[in-house]
């Protein structure tokens, strides 16, 4: 991680800083950057509740989606949940058919992964959570009658 770090995120010219409750970026908009959570924490979330979720905590990618793959349109918006800082690449600035590209994506095949496996995952306890709280409600509601 320190490596892809140093490597791609060293800019200092290239850092976004958000306050709490600031977004990032909304679901549907463009983003065209691959953003690296240095400080802080965020919540990625569907707007339309459809129970898709993460939270990125410190050396999480934010954006993998939007950024390696020829839509950059963000599928989830990211809110801060506390103030963060966020160094990060753009997209323009790797061709699609470069040997620039084909590098990136063998540097961060890894870690796409890694963070493909946490966020289902936190969806996956997210739904657990969910279901107790509903046979909770469905017991309430069966005592009450």
């Amino acid at each position: 991680m320190n490596e892809l770090q140093k490597k791609y995120f060293s800019d200092q010219s290239k850092v976004t800083l958000l306050k709490k409750d600031e977004y990032l970026f909304q679901k549907g908009n463009e983003n065209n950057r691959l953003y690296l959570l240095k400080s802080g924490k965020v919540k990625g979330f569907d707007p339309t509740d459809r129970g898709e979720f993460f939270e990125g905590d410190i050396g999480d990618f934010i954006g993998l989606n939007s950024f390696f793959s020829y839509v950059s349109t963000a599928r989830m918006s990211v809110i801060a949940l506390e103030d963060s800082e966020l160094p990060f690449i753009e997209k323009d600035n790797y061709s699609h058919d470069g040997e620039d590209i084909r590098w990136l994506a063998s540097d961060f095949m890894p870690v796409v992964v890694q963070m493909l496996i946490k966020r289902q995952e936190q969806v996956y306890e997210h739904n657990l959570r969910h279901q107790e709280v509903l046979k909770e409600l469905q017991e309430s509601e069966r005592m009450a009658s």
